[in-house]
């Protein structure tokens, strides 16, 4: 039990001090490599965002781009064609690779309800070596290509949805300095990974769907201390399922980004001395964060979509994916619908790496630098923090391959 709770100790420490913290981190710490044994068939995105953090890596020389403009219904983005910088892993970056070329749908607003549907591509995951932050091994690009449509919300949760699934509000601790959002246009927050399952869960239920996550040895009520042993996907292909389930990385972040490759939807971030809270071009139109949100999450919508027609992919809340996390890195790639899942280690008594899980976007208290689309956070399974939310997606039928 002792050995337990040291475990706890430590990554929480890490884990829900989040910002400051996070990104001093990025800067200051020698990296480290934690990663654990994979099943061979799901060996993916290694995520990024250590809990103790990497340092960032000094400018290389700068990549090679073309811009192209993107049409969409709110923000001005970009689109951009790479060429890998030297050094790049194989397969990293660039329109062409091991695989052929790597081709991405320009994006369009295509929405309908609550959700907006992704078409299947092909784009690269992680950060340049030349972008501001950049981490040593945690957000190297690789290759990635998603070879099924899917839909992903407009929106993130918000706590209407998440009433009108029968299940109770969250306690919501704050953060020093913050205030709580509480309109039911709000996204609902202090939520930790196996309560967004389990909401995933019960909504795919409500509507005729299969269940996508098989939660085991769970113990207290949703709200109250919620927490399970084991989480697997059901059927064992994420990809698969037909019901609703949190995003994975890969999805996140090809959604998140909308066809365009720097720091920002809108744009690259700006080079600063530090990585503390600063007025950041780029996010202003698009994002509550540190500079401009009062120390709150905001009622969701607020900010200008990004060319898919998603709100508030960056900052506001963090939001949880379906992956495990681990600090090495995503690997040389090219990959193909990656996850990453670790086998499961954990006990009641004796917590294992598989608790250790992913979140993306940063939140209303994020300096620019945690709010970047390749940014992860390391987070532990059980923890309701109150700047974590979710935001859910769902597989569309057809072939893999497919775009119709």
């Amino acid at each position: 039990m002792r050995k337990a709770c040291r475990f706890l100790t430590f990554w929480l420490g890490f884990a829900l001090l989040v910002q400051g913290a996070l990104a001093a981190c990025d800067r200051a710490e020698s990296n480290s490599n934690v990663s654990g044994d994979l099943q061979p068939t799901q060996r993916v995105p290694q995520a990024e965002g250590s809990p103790k953090g990497e340092p960032s890596v000094p400018p290389a020389v700068p990549e090679s781009r073309t811009e192209v403009a993107v049409k969409d219904s709110g923000a001005t983005t970009k689109a951009a064609k790479h060429t890998p910088e030297p050094g790049s892993p194989p397969g990293a970056s660039g329109p062409s690779g091991p695989s052929g070329p790597c081709e991405q749908p320009t994006p369009k607003t295509a929405c309908e309800g609550e959700f907006c549907r992704i078409e299947p591509g092909c784009y690269t995951i992680g950060a340049p070596r030349s972008e501001f932050g950049v981490a040593r091994y945690s957000d190297r690009q690789a290759r990635v290509t998603l070879t099924r449509a899917f839909e992903i919300g407009r929106t993130e949760v918000t706590r209407a949805q998440w009433m009108a699934a029968g299940l109770p509000l969250p306690a919501q601790p704050r953060l020093a300095g913050t205030a709580e959002c509480r309109e039911p246009d709000c996204p609902v927050a202090s939520i930790n990974f196996y309560e967004a399952l389990a909401f995933a869960n019960r909504l795919s239920e409500s509507q005729g769907l299969g269940a996508c996550y098989s939660l085991s040895e769970c113990t207290g009520s949703i709200g109250v201390d919620y927490r399970c042993v084991t989480a697997a996907f059901v059927g064992g292909d994420i990809y698969a399922c037909n019901g609703f389930r949190l995003p994975t990385e890969a999805e996140w972040e090809y959604a998140a980004r909308a066809g365009t490759d720097g720091a920002f939807y809108t744009g690259d971030i700006v080079p600063r001395d530090d990585f503390s809270c600063v007025l950041e071009p780029a996010l202003e139109e698009i994002a509550w964060y540190c500079a401009n949100s009062d120390g709150r999450a905001h009622s969701v919508g607020g900010k200008a979509p990004n060319g898919w027609g998603l709100s508030d992919m960056l900052g506001n809340v963090f939001e949880w994916c379906s992956d495990n996390y681990d600090e090495s890195g995503y690997g040389a790639g090219p990959l193909v619908d990656p996850v990453f899942v670790r086998p499961p280690t954990s006990t009641v008594d004796t917590p294992g790496p598989d608790v250790m899980r992913v979140a993306r976007g940063g939140n209303h208290v994020s300096p620019p630098v945690n709010a970047k689309a390749s940014k992860r956070l390391a987070v532990v399974s059980f923890a309701a923090d109150t700047g974590i939310g979710l935001r859910l997606a769902r597989s569309l039928p057809g072939k893999p391959g497919s775009t119709e």
